[in-house]
């Protein structure tokens, strides 16, 4: 366009003028001359492009300038206005020649870019990423995004100065892991093999720090320039973790070491005392009823004393011999359908001659009008652990007190069975020790002196092992109510660890009871729960852990699945890694309900499916397996 700039009006112009516009030639030089050359400049556009015209007429100079113009359709442009000085009296500007462009696509392109920059800059941030690039033949750095130049804490200058080519950045790490970088670079250079290292590096202001490189060659752009392209993160914080996994693991298993000795002390133990013990027992009976040698009654009520001794003796060998089973992974279950109605009549049965002398009465609550109520369980333990809370509800009762049994189905697919006295309750400062071992309840001497402080322990056990819980709640002076909850037969959600599931390899079959324990807790917790979230890194990480310790077993038996099997492990982790980030992500229900189901379902099928065949190739090979593990350790 040629602008007579006295005038303020077009001379001349190139049909693009009028594209530009959307307008044709006399509407065009109609408004062009009545607007003053501000045809459809934006408002906010209009003083700076009136101020930049100006200065250029008054200076007799060019100018440059992008602004925006809204068009007859109302369409929003970016116009690129480029002017030159055309006819010059002194010096005053006469003419001027004035280019213009529209530049909408690409100045739109551009902010589409930036954005897209910003967005992926704080995806960088947000996953604590560097990005660089590096020229293979130069040894320099081409790009280095922001957060790269965060994580090492220095400005770009600085940065670029102490990376001054690839021995800088070696330089950069900690003296003791240079070799190894060096090495990594060396190898990505001559070979072309992706770097993936972790290494440490003394950041200015936070110390000593931990780095995760990953990089490749690639070819930039299609010339034949090679160039390394790569991401670095700071991985402090899971060095952290991990190594206070590793100490948390080491003192697991030394304790897990310590309690098998102590288990397998009290096991032989038990069994060393209960032959003698019995034949004490048997001698005093025969004493008291030898027709040939009548006691007189002060003997009488020494061997009525040996025998009340040894019997209680007696009881806590057997309780201490049951707790060495369980906490050894020895106990076995025989899991069966039965009538909780059934196992509680006759418990209760048997539990009314303990309040007669003190005339506590036992009351079995139940309506013969509804269904029976069936169980999923051990029948034996399941006696064991209810006859357990019907002694102690009658040894810490009041003397002509009552003993209430009742059981319900709840919601989540259990039957509860409550126990409920009318004691001396618990008080509050006692309620952390009640399921601990020797731990006796009750305020009063003669009653604390009673039992053998057991009993509780293993009834918990007992339950957690059949995939139950046990509780209770107390009111010091009015009573307690101790309750355990068991598996209905149609809840298919409790694991209950059976013969039927061993593999007969020990150290798997133990890895697997104490994954089906974890598994169980996380299906007894709420999404409340604040130790839910460690519960299930916990499980996660032990997975983890009895996996390494399956392939381990695997691999020195030559079994010819070792492959498949890995694989099966690496595709479970994977699915696992993705359900608990959903949890951590939505923390609902809905998550934590879905991450149960696939650690079940996942869990009992692979036993019985793979797990099952590694027994047919560790017959005789269990010292080979003793010094795999031991070496994982």
């Amino acid at each position: 366009m040629l602008w007579d700039e006295n005038s303020q009006n077009c001379l001349d112009y190139s049909p693009v003028i009028l594209r530009i516009h959307n307008l044709t030639a006399s509407q065009y030089l109609r408004r062009i001359s009545a607007e003053k050359g501000l045809l459809h400049v934006a408002q906010e556009d209009r003083e700076t492009l009136e101020n930049v015209r100006g200065e250029a007429r008054r200076h007799v100079r060019s100018y440059d300038i992008k602004y925006r113009i809204l068009d007859d359709d109302d369409q929003l442009k970016w116009i690129h206005e480029i002017s030159q000085p055309f006819d010059v009296e002194g010096d005053k500007l006469l003419t001027s020649i004035r280019s213009m462009q529209d530049v909408t696509d690409d100045i739109l392109k551009r902010e589409q870019l930036e954005r897209e920059m910003v967005f992926i800059q704080q995806i960088e941030r947000a996953a604590g990423l560097g990005v660089f690039v590096w020229d293979i033949e130069t040894q320099r750095n081409l790009y280095c995004s922001d957060n790269l130049i965060h994580l090492h804490g220095m400005e770009l200058s600085e940065l670029e100065a102490t990376a001054d080519g690839e021995q800088g950045d070696v330089d950069m790490a900690v003296p003791q892991d240079r070799a190894r970088l060096a090495t990594e670079y060396e190898n990505s250079r001559l070979y072309g093999t992706p770097i993936d290292i972790e290494y440490r590096y003394n950041h200015p202001q936070k110390g000593l720090r931990w780095f995760h490189e990953i990089a490749s060659r690639r070819n930039l752009g299609e010339g034949k320039r090679q160039v390394t392209m790569g991401v670095l993160r700071d991985i402090t914080d899971r060095k952290r973790i991990e190594q206070r996994v590793h100490e948390q693991r080491i003192i697991a298993s030394e304790a897990e070491r310590t309690n098998l000795a102590k288990s397998e002390f009290l096991s032989n133990m038990s069994h060393e005392l209960r032959t003698p013990m019995n034949a004490v027992l048997g001698f005093a009976q025969m004493l008291q009823h030898d027709p040939k040698n009548s006691l007189t009654p002060m003997q009488h009520e020494h061997v009525d004393s040996i025998l009340k001794g040894g019997y209680h003796l007696l009881d806590l060998i057997n309780e201490i011999l049951d707790l060495a089973k369980i906490e050894s992974d020895q106990l076995r279950l025989v899991v069966e359908e039965i009538d909780a109605g059934d196992v509680i009549a006759g418990c209760v049965a048997l539990s009314i001659p303990l309040g007669q002398s003190r005339n506590i009465n036992l009351i079995h609550k139940q309506n013969p009008k509804s269904a029976p109520l069936m169980l999923r369980t051990d029948r034996t333990r399941f006696t064991q652990a209810l006859l357990n809370l019907l002694s102690n509800a009658v040894k810490y009762n009041k003397d002509g007190g009552t003993v209430t049994v009742d059981c319900w189905e709840t919601d989540e697919g259990f039957c509860r069975i409550a126990v409920v006295d009318t004691g001396i309750g618990i008080t509050r400062r006692d309620y952390d020790s009640v399921f601990q071992m020797f731990h006796r309840l009750g305020i009063d001497a003669e009653i604390t002196r009673e039992g053998t402080g057991i009993g509780l322990t293993v009834t918990k056990l007992l339950v957690e092992r059949m995939a139950g819980q046990v509780g209770f709640e107390s009111e010091e002076g009015v009573g307690s109510t101790f309750w355990i909850e068991l598996p209905m037969t149609t809840n298919k959600k409790a694991l209950i660890w059976s013969d039927i599931l061993s593999v007969g390899i020990n150290a798997i079959d133990k890895d697997h009871q104490v994954i089906f324990r974890l598994l169980n807790k996380l299906t007894n917790r709420t999404v409340n729960d604040s130790d839910l979230d460690n519960l299930i890194e916990e499980l996660a990480d032990y997975m983890g852990h009895h996996f390494r310790r399956e392939e381990a077993i695997m691999e020195v038996c030559n079994d010819p699945k070792l492959a498949e099997h890995s694989e099966h492990h690496r595709v479970h982790l994977a699915e696992l890694s993705d359900k608990i980030s959903s949890w951590h992500i939505h923390h609902d229900m809905a998550s934590l309900r879905e991450l149960r189901q696939f650690l079940r379902n996942w869990q009992t099928g692979h036993i019985m499916n793979m797990d099952c065949d590694i027994s047919r190739h560790t017959c005789g090979k269990e010292q080979l397996i003793r010094a795999a593990l031991a070496q994982l350790k």
